[in-house]
């Protein structure tokens, strides 16, 4: 289970109380996409990327929650709707 943890960070980290995306995407990886990952606070998390930049960021929730996305060093306070999918592109 450590590789695959390890392996996950790299597209998303659960830090300070964010969401920090694709913060540490490998050169290799210039496009793709991984879907289903589970971040604190029970939020699904699926993420698309081309030529190394986010494309699109969908999260759902079973509950109504807030939280910080940080994309490229910028963070984004989002409210989402329990059950409801938000889309961030």
């Amino acid at each position: 289970f450590g590789v695959t943890a390890g392996i996950t960070q790299m597209f998303l980290q659960c830090e300070d109380g964010k969401l920090k995306i694709l913060p540490a995407l490998p050169s290799e990886f210039k496009n793709g996409k991984i879907a289903g990952i589970l971040a604190k606070g029970n939020i699904k998390v699926d993420i698309e990327w081309k030529d190394s930049k986010l494309s699109h960021l969908k999260l759902e929730t079973p509950i109504e929650q807030t939280t910080i996305i940080n994309v490229d060093g910028k963070d984004t306070v989002v409210k989402l709707a329990a059950n409801k999918e938000f889309v961030f592109a």
